[in-house]
């Protein structure tokens, strides 16, 4: 079986746009209802918040 030389590109590629679609999209929505500010996400994000 041959696999083509941009397969894991490409295979990088949809993983990428299904988290920005599936994953960060709604949880973006979800804080704008519930009044969280784009900075203190980011601020999170790069502080390495997250996961306990």
């Amino acid at each position: 079986m041959f696999v083509s030389d941009k397969a894991q590109e490409t295979l990088r590629d949809e993983r990428r746009r299904r988290f920005f679609a599936e994953v960060l999209d709604p949880m973006l929505a979800e804080a704008r209802v519930i009044g969280i500010p784009l900075a203190d996400i980011v601020s999170r994000i790069q502080g390495g918040g997250g996961a306990r």
